[in-house]
């Protein structure tokens, strides 16, 4: 059974022993609390073995990927569990990974800096066209149903995502709700659509950056404890203003929208990640008021 270090960036945060059962963590030693993933907490002073499992488990590549069968045949592999430990667990949303006493760097392994090659991405989009399989992929942390792959296109990190069925509507679906967003004048990542072998496919920049990270909605929600007289919606914002990210959606009786101006950033005295944020009031007609960034956190799961 290996053993590896959980790594946030150059930060050891947990010895972890895999598999403890398939595709599950044990945690033998914990190093910095404060750098556990955001909705991982500890429980009489040891860490919470489901939540983090939970969390682990939603960088695996799930067993209902469009063609992901007929990819682990020809890498020649049992199930996609192994994947995510033949790249680090590494990926283009956060900064968490696997080390080894005899892994390199951070700086010299993560994908938002160093290259990686097309060969997982092809052989996930149902190409096969490659020679030899070289594991170093974001693609083995891409959750989701569509078939996809991360793509480096003019020098940016961008998401290429697939359709389904005889009308492969999706990736034009995504472009129309970004159209949609520039009107209303919502923040978004704008989306394209282009055609590869008479199939279309969306295109989007990574929105998230070697300084910050994609925290899911869901994630947020598991730092508190949700009492039955709470609804969901207020539950959310409590986590928020607990977290330092108040007036994060759109308060549908008064029809305001409050912007964050700066994206989350991670600090290492903090057991929780943290923001600056500005509050700008809009009526909700119109153009809002300018914003600085869009925010990076995900308030739509």
């Amino acid at each position: 059974m290996d053993i590896y270090m959980l790594m946030h960036k150059e930060t050891p945060v947990a010895e972890v022993r895999l598999p403890f059962e398939k595709n599950k963590l044990e945690v033998t030693a914990l190093h910095q609390a404060s750098h556990l993933p955001v909705g991982v907490s500890l429980r009489r002073g040891k860490v919470d073995t489901a939540a983090l499992n939970d969390w682990w488990i939603d960088r695996f590549i799930p067993d209902t990927r469009s063609g992901l069968n007929e990819a682990l045949s020809d890498f020649d592999l049992p199930d996609p569990y192994i994947l995510l430990i033949l790249n680090h667990g590494l990926s283009l949303s956060d900064h968490y990974w696997l080390a080894q006493k005899s892994t390199l760097s951070w700086e010299q392994l993560n994908f938002f800096t160093n290259p990686f090659p097309t060969s997982i991405g092809d052989a996930l989009m149902g190409k096969r066209r490659f020679d030899g399989v070289s594991f170093r992929s974001p693609d083995l942390t891409c959750n989701g149903n569509l078939k996809k792959c991360w793509a480096i296109l003019d020098g940016k990190r961008c998401l290429v995502k697939a359709g389904s069925g005889p009308f492969q509507q999706q990736p034009f679906n995504e472009v129309i709700a970004s159209k949609m967003a520039e009107r209303l004048g919502i923040p978004h990542i704008p989306y394209t659509v282009i055609w590869d072998e008479g199939l279309p496919y969306s295109v989007c920049e990574d929105f998230v950056t070697p300084d910050t990270e994609l925290i899911p909605a869901w994630r947020v929600m598991q730092t508190q404890k949700k009492d039955n007289q709470t609804s969901v919606y207020r539950h959310y914002r409590n986590c928020c203003e607990k977290l330092g990210i108040p007036h994060m959606l759109l308060t549908p009786w008064t029809r305001c929208w409050y912007w964050t101006t700066s994206s989350p950033t991670r600090t290492g005295t903090s057991t929780t990640s943290a923001c600056s944020v500005t509050r700008i009031p809009w009526n909700g007609w119109g153009q809002p008021p300018s914003t600085t960034a869009a925010p990076a956190w995900d308030t739509t799961s």
